[in-house]
Parts: C-alpha cells; structure tokens; sequence
C-alpha cells in the first residue's frame, strides 16, 4: 500500500511544485547553493533510507534505532530548504558550471539503475555495481564537459584549464570520501556510502570554488597589468 500510494502521489506532488515554481529544479550554480543542494540531497537521502529500513521491510523494530537520525536529517532538511528559498546571485564560471551540468546529468542517468546498484552492493555483485554507478558518472561527466565549454570558445588551454580544476576537485573529494568512510560507523552500510558521497561532494565544490576565485584574480591582475 505504501509502495502504491508513493507511486501515484509523488508525481503528482512534484508536477504541483514544478508548475508553481520552476526554479525548484534547478541546480544553483554559486558554491553556497551548491553546498545547500548536496545537502539537502543528502538529509532527503537519510530520510529515505530510515522509511525504506523500517516501513517497508516491515521492521518497526528497528525505527527506535533510526529515529535519531530520521530527527536530525528532518531537521536539516527543514533549515536547508529554508535558506534555499532566499534570492542569491549566480555566478558564471567555468568549473562550477561543469559541477551544475554533472549533477543534473547524473541525477538523470542514475535514477534507473539506482536500485539494482543498491542491492548488487550488498547482495553478491559489488563490483558489478561500483561499475555500474560509476558509468553512469562518466557518461555525466562528459555530457557536462560539452554542456559547458558548448557556450565558450572552443580553445584547447581552456579544455585543459577545465580539466585541471577538475581533476583537483575530484583528488580531493576522493580524499574527503575516505575519510568519511573510515570516521562513520559500520554499522549501517548505506549511510557510511551516503557520508562518503556528501564529503566527496562537499570537498569538490569548495574546491571547483576556490579554482574559479583563483581563475579571476588571475584575470583580474592580468587586465589591470594590461
């Protein structure tokens, strides 16, 4: 019953919102929204993986345990969304608009496999799954890579500019991810992936952010010199 009443709902909900307001889907593309998004994805996350973990495998037992965390990531949720709804200026620049088209490309492409991927983690075939997702990344990635240097001139120094941001801010977040990993309790394996996913996110955007502030002054000098 809960399965079919979500089924039937939740479209609904969400073409109501979207009609309302469309700027609710869209991916903010200034770090302090960045940062607001990933973490209102990760506390709607935590949320889903307490209902999924009691109510439908049918285990109230455990909602006791749960409930803690389904407070505090209500909580959060809660807070996030509200500084998201006030007004904040967009910025355009090059490596967080690559992290604005990946995500959006990536929410797409995983929301299909994301099931499979989650049971083949934990049921037999975690390498079968790791690949799986990180396709899905690849193919996101690249799709952003065209997305974003589509609007600017087409210069390989910029390519390559790009990928160097890049590839720094996925160092890093993958830095951030094991730490994550090694600092959360193994007692719940979905949200240990869950925290590893935030920090890797996080760390990544502050870094794309910090590469894009460097990038301007660089330019700003370089006019002034001029």
């Amino acid at each position: 019953m809960i399965r079919a009443l979500s089924a039937v709902v939740t479209p609904l909900l969400i073409a109501r919102v979207a009609a309302r307001d469309e700027s609710t889907f869209r991916v903010p593309s200034s770090v302090p929204g960045l940062l607001v998004f990933t973490g209102s994805l990760g506390a709607l996350a935590a949320l889903v993986l307490v209902v999924y973990d009691t109510a439908l495998l049918y285990n109230l037992g455990r909602l006791d345990d749960r409930l803690p965390l389904a407070l505090a990531a209500g909580g959060a949720l809660l807070g996030l969304r509200a500084v998201a709804s006030r007004p904040a200026a967009a910025r355009s620049a090059p490596t967080l608009s690559f992290v604005v088209h990946a995500l959006r490309h990536w929410l797409l492409l995983f929301f299909a496999p994301a099931l499979a991927i989650r049971y083949g983690l934990l049921f037999g075939t975690p390498a079968l799954a790791l690949a799986a997702g990180a396709l899905t990344a690849a193919v996101a990635c690249v799709h952003a890579g065209r997305d974003t240097l589509a609007g600017a001139e087409r210069h390989p120094r910029a390519a390559l500019r790009l990928a160097a941001g890049i590839g720094c801010a996925v160092l890093a977040g993958a830095v951030a991810a094991a730490l994550a990993l090694r600092l959360t309790p193994p007692s719940y394996e979905e949200i240990a992936l869950l925290s590893a996913m935030g920090a890797f996110l996080v760390t990544g955007v502050a870094v794309c952010g910090l590469v894009d502030s460097h990038a301007a002054a660089l330019r700003e000098k370089s006019g002034r010199s001029l």
